[in-house]
Parts: C-alpha cells; structure tokens; sequence
C-alpha cells in the first residue's frame, strides 16, 4: 500500500436568504472542503477509495474535542480531488453533539483531517478555523427564542428583521451593517477537464498543456490535443523493418552487415596446442588448462589379480594367471598346460636385495631397482597429489567470497539496485566480480549464499532478491520497514560453469539502498 499525502483547502458557505420571515428560513449546516490526494512522490492517487474522519477541536490543536465525524468509500476523481461538506457525515458518537452545539462564540477551534489508504487512519495535519466558520454561530440567531412580550412596532429587539447582502456589506433590516471583504477566505486549485479553476475566482481553460504520447498501430508517435503537432514515424528505428543482413567471408574472414560497416574478424582465429610432458592444453592468444590430472595410472593387485586405472573400474585378470614351474634337477621350465623349456644351459637364479633394492642374476650383471620405490603426498594448500617420482596432478580448488556493503547510497524508490559491495574481505577463487556484483561458477556444483543486509532512512516495502542468469530466482526477504536488520539469509542452489548470480535490493518506498554483506562458496 502507497501512503498517501492530501494537499487541502477548506470552501465555506453561508447561505443567506432574502426574506422576510426568519421563522421559514432553512439554513443548510456544514462547510465544503475539498483536497487532492497525492503519493508521496507527488502524483494523483486517481480514482481511489479512502475513508476520511474530520475532528474539531476546541481552544488549541490539540484541544478538546468539540465533534467528530467519519465518510467511508470516498473515492477521489481521476485527478486525484475528492469533496466532503463538513457537518454532513456520520457521527463517530451517535450520542455525541452534533455540528450546530459547536461552541463556536466560546474560543477558537481547529479542524484535524485523518485519512485511511487501507492500513488505519493517518493525520494529515491539523488547521485553525478562520472568521467564516463563525456564521454557523450565527445562524443560532436564526432559531426562534423563547416565548416573550413583544415591544412596541419599530422596536429592532422585537420586530422581525432581514438579512441582504450587496457586494461585500452584509446588513440586517432596521439594524447595522458589515463589511465582509476584508475576510481572509482560503482559497483551493481545482481541474476539470482542461479547466483550471480557483474557488470563489476565475477559470482558465488549459487546451495543449495536459498532453498525452500515443503510438498507433503504424508505429507512428503523435501527441495528444494539438492536432496542429508533428507525428513521427517509428519504423525506421523497429530492428525487424530494417531490410538488412548479416554475411561473412570466410577467405577474407569480413563479416559485413548491408547497409552498415565491415568487420575483420581474422584477429579471432585461434588454434589449440598439447604439450605431453606437462600435461598443459594452451589455446593461441589465450590462456592454457593444465590437464594433467587426467593422466590415470594403472595399479595391479597381485592378492586379487585386480588391474585398475585411477580414477576408473577395475578388471579381474586372474584367468590370465599361467603358473611356471622349474625342476632345478632337469633345467625344465614349464607352463601349466603348455609346453616346457630346458633352462639347464641358463642356471642363472635371481637374487633381490630388499634393503638395497639390487637384482642380481647369478653369473650376470645386477641391476639398482631402488629408484621404482615410489610414495604419493598431498599438498592441502594447492590441491595437488604428486608422486615422489615427479608426477602430480591437481585435484580440487578452493571457491569462496564474503563482501561487505558498508555505504548506503541514494536511489530511487521501487527501483531493482544490484547489490555493489565497497569491500572484499576474500575472494578465493576469483569467481565474485566486485565491480558488477556476479558471482560467476568456475565450475558445475552445489553453492551456498548469505545475505545479510540493514534497512536506513525512511521508507518500506523494500525486498532482496537472488537472480540467477538475470532472471529472479527467489525473493530472501520482503516488505522490510525502515531500521530493519535483516541477518544470515542463505539460500543453496545447483549451479552450472559459467552460471551468474547476484543480489539485487527493490527500494519499495525507501530512497536509500541499505548496508549489508554478501558471501558464498562451493559445496561439492
């Protein structure tokens, strides 16, 4: 709900009758007001219901109350104007005093407008009455007194008398007369139409400044009452009426656009390079991938006969297994199941030195078998599971960011501001963009967010919101009042590589962003 502002005036009326008999006179009772209502930004709150309570106090504005009354379903004009006669609505005390037991002649009063835009009644302010009100104590002269002797004819106090009014002198039969025009009567704007009007003066009739944009269906712009204006075709300015296309040439690698420029795009070329011995994949003019944690090494068991690959399955070779046997005595060599060899000539036993690691063949030559000893270590900081042989491989990094918005800065109300923080207290990974506030995925996983943010100056309504690839995602916290602190919303989505996410603040009512922090980091 938009609070409302109401720009006031007060019209009031006497209502005097030529006559000659008071006794038949019926003097209406009530004072016509008439006020706009605007939102806070100023604009016509047009064609809506309010409810409206006027209050008259007595002595101060804050006095005692003197009558109340309360109009429901007021609804104003499509400019925003709505009129009330005060004195004509619904007592708010059916046993209260009506408009005329006002103790008008005792002190001075004040009138207090409160209105409901649908959330209780707001006061508006609080105004003092002026000299006209003041007729409504004297139309109590105009109720018949109590039963006496009448005087002799002429007498003033006893004879019956009229009121006349002639410009500005307003006299009484066989009595005095006043001069009204130096009254200091308020005056009130109001519009109708294209007429600018001023109660109790003159109108101005106002044909080519309420103006309105129209674009028709031939895409032409014209404006509204002045038929003498220039209309302006859109067409040309519409991308799906531009009779234009792209084409590329592949040799000269031009792509041109008819009608337009020519753009070289032989400078994007690019062509991809592997170096085996590092394991890097480097593009021409670009940065290079380090693949070598893809290199997967083979690992048998010989107790299970299982061959597997690192990273991959496993295969059961144990049908492979063709058991030798030597006899010593004969020199055989012999496969199960197969043929046999005689060795006799060879009679040369291996030897294996564990604590030197030597094989030795007797009769021959030895060789060192130290240098296959291999151990596996991880460096936690780096990620990287290396072989003290020299292979390593990188297997992980780590994604996190916390930043901190530590300004508020002005914008305007109901307005999406994506949230740029002023400070970074890390950014491991490099995957949040301090400068624009997207936080894009290195990589397909589960990430969480936290948000926690301060709502100052004035001003409701406001709401945080995660967007996901530019498209809202989910809302963390809506119709957040003015001094609200707001901590610790997280949210954990799925995200793919290259995915964008980013907090935007909706200022609602508010002109002012807030403070708060924004943070993340990868899962899994």
């Amino acid at each position: 709900m938009t609070k409302g502002k109401i720009f006031f005036g007060i019209f009031l009326a006497i209502s005097l009758l030529y006559t000659t008999d008071l006794k038949s006179q019926s003097v209406p009772l009530g004072m016509h007001y008439q006020a706009v209502a605007r939102d806070e930004n100023g604009k016509e709150l047009a064609l809506k219901s309010i409810d409206v309570m006027f209050t008259i106090l007595t002595g101060s504005p804050v006095g005692t109350q003197a009558y109340q009354e309360s109009y429901t379903g007021v609804v104003t004009s499509k400019y925003g104007v709505f009129s009330l006669i005060i004195g004509q609505g619904t007592k708010t005390d059916p046993n209260g005093p009506d408009i005329s037991q006002v103790p008008w002649e005792q002190a001075n009063h004040w009138l207090k407008v409160e209105i409901d835009f649908g959330k209780g009644f707001v006061n508006m302010g609080t105004m003092q009455f002026m000299a006209v009100p003041y007729a409504m104590f004297a139309y109590k002269s105009l109720l018949p007194g109590p039963q006496g002797l009448q005087g002799p004819p002429g007498d003033p106090a006893s004879d019956k008398q009229t009121l006349s009014f002639n410009g500005n002198i307003l006299s009484i039969s066989n009595g005095n007369q006043v001069d009204l025009g130096t009254l200091n009567v308020p005056h009130s704007l109001s519009l109708t139409g294209n007429t600018l009007s001023i109660y109790g003066g003159n109108s101005v009739t106002l044909p080519n400044q309420i103006q309105d944009l129209n674009l028709d269906v031939n895409d032409t712009l014209r404006i509204t009452n002045n038929s003498s204006a220039t209309a302006i075709s859109l067409k040309k300015y519409l991308d799906n009426t531009d009779n234009q296309g792209l084409s590329f040439n592949s040799v000269s690698n031009i792509l041109s656009i008819t009608g337009g420029t020519q753009a070289d795009l032989s400078t994007l070329k690019q062509s991809l390079t592997f170096n085996p011995s590092t394991g890097f994949l480097t593009i021409s003019g670009g940065n290079s991938s380090d693949l070598s944690a893809i290199k997967l090494p083979l690992t048998f068991n010989q107790s299970t006969s299982q061959l597997s690959i690192n990273g991959g399955t496993a295969a059961d070779i144990s049908g492979l297994k063709v058991p030798l046997t030597f006899s010593p005595s004969t020199g055989l060599l012999s496969a199960n199941g197969g043929t046999s060899a005689d060795l006799s000539l060879l009679k040369l036993p291996l030897t294996y030195n564990s604590s030197t690691g030597i094989l030795s063949i007797n009769g021959g030559t030895a060789a060192d078998l130290s240098s296959l000893k291999q151990t596996i270590s991880y460096n936690q900081s780096t990620y990287t599971l290396s072989l003290s042989s020299g292979g390593s491989a990188v297997i992980g990094s780590l994604i996190s960011f916390r930043s901190k918005k530590l300004i508020s800065v002005t914008a305007s109300s109901l307005t999406d501001v994506t949230y740029i923080p002023s400070s970074v207290d890390y950014n491991d990974g490099n995957a949040f963009n301090a400068a624009t506030g997207d936080f894009v995925a290195p990589s397909t996983g589960l990430y969480t967010f936290s948000v926690s943010y301060y709502a100052d100056g004035s001003g409701g309504s406001r709401k945080l919101s995660i967007y996901y690839n530019s498209a809202l995602y989910e809302d963390l916290a809506v119709e957040i009042a003015s001094g609200t602190q707001i901590t610790s919303r997280s949210i954990t989505m799925k995200m793919n590589a290259n995915d964008v996410v980013k907090l935007v603040i909706n200022t609602g009512t508010a002109t002012q962003t807030g403070t708060g922090s924004f943070s993340g980091f990868r899962v899994y």
